[in-house]
């Protein structure tokens, strides 16, 4: 793996670049970034560039040069992480991670053999651990240290495994944007595995997931792992388990998970959301999304493309979604023929869309068939729910989310629920049939150019709170499905979700979309009229990534 290093303290510098080299990395060093653009050194296709933030002088407070050069490197497409002893503050830190501004950001305070086995991780897996989080054993505020980690290896029985190795396997399973994580003992697993608990939580403010995290023999986790994938064996129906990565040592292996009981008789539907009555708010109904993205849709881990995997690759993303299994067996009005019965009318003009007033878009079937659409191909497998949707999320008194409805459940495409449940929100949990201030929701939703970035939710007046809301959680949704995949914010990414997006979109359109059916024919128009506008307009957002 070709690495960039730079840094512009020598002894560390020299003393890193040595480490990495032990660990087979061929590396790049740079003392400075004078005289290189990002362009330059995106062009020399490293597949890692690990940046100073202070990358002129340490001294100087206000020095963030490397930080802006690591962000649009990263933009271009190159994994990018600043490694820094100065810290940005926890607000710009949680906001660079969480839009995918830089691939990861690491603490030079973290020991450097610690570090060295996070990039061999990334090498492997393609996501950086967290080299941020600090932790510490619950009940205490003293920061882990070397003896600690150690402590923590000691407990798998018949495996002998450094601190170090331990410290990335923890790192790896928890949020990237996790600030502070505090580890108590359970009782011991079979086989000789050990069991945390781990409390996570971003900055000082409360736990955002609570999981156990379950190491050992990679052997014996990984026929846990088997026996808790759905795909595998099935399941009880109301039952998920929720594996959230797979660590890909030969030795080491480990899962965390958190069990989606059968039991649904005190939850509340997530959606549709109606006038007559809402019983939930949408505080609640964003703390149950927040725990279900920390475990059931991220899934930490991919399936790798070998013949032991038997799965297909290299599938075109509408191969994949068209045909046997698919949503459909062809793509939806490819025909020409839009649905008649609208609030205001469509006409289609073979490449574009005339929505009258409303604008003229792109005709999305085009790039889906015969554009670059056409070309996008499956490349990452995660287990699928299949079918998520707000009907089949169910929100518990105490905001913890259950699933129901597994009989699409397998592996497939890892933005599939992602896009499902943001087309099921936007459509199912406003209660307006205003067109101007549906067109204004969609037009803001695709003017983003990354999965991370902020999607303003002001463009619609507080009294359309529910709109105004599906806004804010379609943001929360795409921001978690860029943590699945673990990667910095790109144009391809973008592309990919939008594909999986516009595919649903057309399957409401079409008339399959049971948990938002109506009685009313008003609604049932604006809801066909707003799922063929917000496919239109994000076939134009993609479009822009060409």
């Amino acid at each position: 793996m070709k690495i960039l290093v730079v840094e512009n303290d020598k002894g560390f510098r020299d003393a890193w670049v040595e480490l990495l080299k032990e660990f087979g990395f061929n590396v790049i060093q740079m003392e400075s970034l004078q005289g290189n653009t990002p362009k330059e050194l995106h062009s020399m296709a490293f597949d890692l560039a690990l940046i100073d933030r202070r990358a002129d002088r340490d001294e100087n407070p206000d020095d963030i040069t490397g930080q802006l050069f690591a962000i649009e490197l990263c933009a271009l497409g190159t994994p990018t992480a600043l490694i820094t002893a100065f810290l940005p503050d926890e607000v710009v830190l949680f906001d660079l991670l969480r839009t995918g501004a830089v691939t990861a950001i690491a603490d030079k305070r973290i020991e450097k053999l610690e570090l060295a086995h996070c990039i061999e991780e990334f090498r492997q897996s393609r996501r950086f651990p967290n080299c941020v989080a600090q932790f510490s054993w619950k009940g205490k505020h003293d920061p882990f240290n070397e003896k600690d980690w150690e402590l923590v290896a000691g407990n798998v029985q018949g495996l002998t495994v450094s601190g170090a190795e331990v410290a990335v396997l923890f790192r790896s399973l928890i949020p990237p944007c996790a600030l502070r994580v505090k580890l108590e003992k359970m009782t011991p697993g079979h086989g000789g595995a050990a069991v945390f608990h781990a409390m996570v939580s971003s900055g000082d403010g409360p736990v955002v997931d609570e999981v156990a995290i379950k190491y050992g023999e990679r052997a014996e986790i990984m026929g846990e792992a088997m026996r808790y994938d759905r795909h595998v064996g099935p399941l009880p129906d109301g039952v998920a388990s929720h594996l959230r990565w797979r660590k890909e040592t030969k030795t080491l292996g480990a899962i965390a998970y958190s069990w989606v009981g059968d039991s649904i008789e005190d939850g509340i539907p997530f959606g549709p959301v109606k006038r007559e009555h809402d019983h939930l708010t949408w505080r609640r109904r964003q703390s149950a999304l927040d725990r279900l993205f920390s475990v059931s849709l991220n899934p930490w881990y991919r399936v790798y493309r070998s013949n032991s995997a038997q799965i297909k690759t290299k599938i075109r993303l509408l191969d994949y979604y068209t045909g046997d299994g698919g949503y459909f067996r062809e793509v939806p009005f490819a025909d020409g023929a839009l649905p008649p019965d609208l609030v205001s009318p469509i006409q289609n003009e073979s490449n574009t869309w005339d929505f009258g007033s409303y604008g003229i878009l792109p005709n999305p079937i085009p790039w889906l068939i015969d554009g670059s659409g056409s070309t996008l191909e499956l490349s990452r497998y995660s287990p699928c729910h299949g079918d998520l949707h707000v009907k089949n999320i169910f929100v518990l008194p105490d905001d913890s989310p259950r699933l129901i409805d597994f009989g699409d459940t397998a592996l497939g495409h890892i933005f599939q629920d992602f896009a499902a449940l943001e087309v099921s929100i936007r459509l199912s949990c406003t209660t307006t049939t205003n067109l101007e201030l549906l067109k204004r929701a969609a037009d803001s939703a695709s003017s983003t150019k990354s999965l991370g970035e902020f999607i303003d939710h002001r463009v619609i007046d507080k009294v359309e709170d529910n709109l105004r809301k599906t806004l804010v959680t379609t943001m929360q949704i795409r921001r978690s499905a860029l943590d699945a995949v673990g990667s910095n914010s790109s144009d391809g990414l973008l592309k990919e979700y939008l594909f999986a997006l516009i595919m649903r979109l057309l399957r409401y359109a079409s008339g399959i979309a049971d948990e938002v059916s109506t009685e009313d024919a008003v609604e049932k128009q604006t809801l066909l009229w707003h799922a063929l506008y917000s496919a239109a307009k994000a076939t134009e957002q993609a479009l822009a990534c060409d």
